[in-house]
């Protein structure tokens, strides 16, 4: 019988997520959408993600901006880079 993760109130984990939370969460999966577009790689991807600031924006991580709420820009700047592709393999290694 399948038991269901509880939050400490004792509600459902997935209710006691607020929804500006599950929005920030929607913005994540969409900008790491966006990255794998152009690295195939999910764990090159994720490591980007955590971790490679972006020097356009502040030198933030894709990370701390969308939990800034700067998803938008950071959708800006991969569009950029997926343009700057024109046929060839894109990789991050190449940035």
């Amino acid at each position: 019988m399948p038991v269901a993760l509880l939050h400490p109130t004792g509600t459902p984990k997935s209710a006691a997520i607020a929804p500006a939370d599950r929005f920030r969460t929607a913005q994540a999966w969409n900008v790491l959408r966006a990255a794998a577009r152009i690295e195939p790689d999910h764990d090159a991807v994720l490591a980007w993600y955590r971790d490679d600031p972006i020097v356009s924006l502040d030198r933030r991580t894709a990370e701390a901006l969308v939990a800034e709420g700067r998803h938008d820009e950071v959708l800006t700047f991969l569009d950029e880079v997926h343009g700057l592709g024109d046929g060839a393999e894109m990789r991050w290694s190449a940035f």
